[in-house]
């Protein structure tokens, strides 16, 4: 995401809490880490209009163009070395997709 190095984990997190009591993400714990992923709700509920004009704005956005080119870059680490980054204070996109 953009500009997610300048958020403290306390603040994403409970973003993500935020999003996931309104029925728009879906999550799962593996370890240490937690995977998150839009959900599905039904159709006729107010979340799949959410979900809806969300994927539809985002189909038309330069910075959702330039979060998936991150998102790829960042995908492509080992697990370890973005937590070691994070860890760090350091940038967890290589330098070569931002």
């Amino acid at each position: 995401m953009v500009g997610l190095e300048h958020h403290s984990s306390a603040t994403v997190s409970k973003h993500l809490t935020l999003l996931r009591a309104a029925g728009l993400l879906e999550s799962r714990k593996v370890g240490r880490w937690v995977y998150y992923r839009l959900s599905t709700p039904d159709e006729a509920s107010p979340q799949a209009d959410a979900l809806s004009m969300v994927r539809h704005l985002a189909k038309h956005s330069p910075t959702i163009d330039q979060d998936r080119v991150r998102m790829d870059a960042i995908c492509g680490l080992d697990p370890s070395e973005v937590a070691r980054r994070v860890k760090a204070g350091e940038a967890v996109c290589p330098q070569a997709c931002c």
